[in-house]
């Protein structure tokens, strides 16, 4: 009875750890949406860098679960209104990257993959037909306008994702933390 009760303890405990390294991105990511300088569409920013660390690191679930919450605290940060397509766009950049890291773990761009790709699709497409609609702009030009921005921007979360994931304190961190092994 007593080591089930030792079980249950270190499997709450390691979710409760999962969750407050989860709301500390959250946080991150609303900071970064916060300080970011912003045009009506654009916006150069790396408040999606925590939403894809999260996919990455602790799998598609949680990298959607951090979108959500992120894309509402930087809505509250900014005094934006929610728009749910938008939330949507961030919850896919979680997922996506989360989901696609698992199936490239073992090349050696696995992190390049699902950074771009989480980028591309939540971003580059998903946001800019939600953009385009809101705004009434078109969605070619806006297309092309934030394929470029977040193409550069993915490029520097690529380097930064690769310097913390290749990091051996940083990994051994992340292990004792929440269990996540590169």
């Amino acid at each position: 009875m007593k080591k089930d009760s030792k079980k249950n303890n270190a499997m709450l405990f390691g979710r409760v750890k999962i969750l407050v390294f989860s709301a500390l991105l959250c946080a991150i990511s609303g900071v970064m949406k916060l300080i970011a300088p912003s045009m009506d569409v654009l916006r150069i920013s790396l408040e999606n860098f925590p939403i894809i660390f999260s996919g990455i690191t602790m799998g598609p679930f949680m990298g959607g679960m951090v979108g959500i919450a992120a894309d509402l605290i930087g809505c509250l940060f900014r005094g934006y209104a929610v728009n749910p397509f938008i939330t949507l766009a961030s919850m896919c950049v979680g997922i996506i990257a989360g989901i696609v890291y698992k199936f490239s773990k073992r090349t050696r761009i696995a992190i390049l993959i699902p950074t771009f790709t989480a980028h591309f699709l939540g971003n580059v497409i998903i946001k800019t037909i939600v953009l385009s609609q809101m705004f009434g702009m078109k969605f070619n030009i806006l297309l092309i306008e934030r394929g470029i921005t977040y193409f550069l921007t993915a490029i520097v979360e690529y380097v930064i994702l690769t310097v913390l994931l290749n990091n051996k304190a940083i990994k051994s961190g992340l292990k004792r933390a929440i269990g996540y092994e590169l």
